[in-house]
């Protein structure tokens, strides 16, 4: 069982580890901001494996497929991290969506963008 800090290192690792501090932070508090939110699961892992909320887990549910951690570094770092805002409640942003600039995703027309960063895009609203 991996508890609630690993939880949301899997989805800062696999979302955002090639990112700088600023973006993982970003995805950490956005997972964050669903968990405060009524409109979804009330922990970190109840929101991280939510079917199909996060691209990182879709081979795991659609083939199968076990994900590997091959990074340490960018996992300890991760874990950190993640550590950081299960055990606090730090000040987060109000994005509760976000999507990689690259990729065109219908969902994001409803809601209005937040902020770009690093590979990222950041959304507000959803969570209310």
């Amino acid at each position: 069982m991996l508890g609630q800090v690993g939880c949301l290192a899997l989805a800062i690792y696999f979302e955002a580890r090639s990112e700088n501090l600023q973006g993982q932070i970003f995805v950490a508090e956005t997972v964050v901001n669903r968990v405060e939110s009524k409109r979804y699961p009330n922990t970190h892992c109840g929101v991280v494996f939510q079917y199909k909320q996060f691209s990182f887990l879709n081979d795991v549910y659609d083939k199968k497929k076990p994900l590997y951690i091959k990074n340490k570094k960018a996992w300890n770092e991760s874990v950190k991290l993640a550590y950081k805002y299960v055990t606090a409640t730090p000040d987060v942003h109000d994005a509760c969506h976000y999507a990689r600039h690259e990729i065109s995703n219908k969902w994001t027309k409803h809601f209005d963008l937040a902020v770009k960063v690093g590979s990222h895009s950041f959304y507000d609203g959803g969570c209310k």
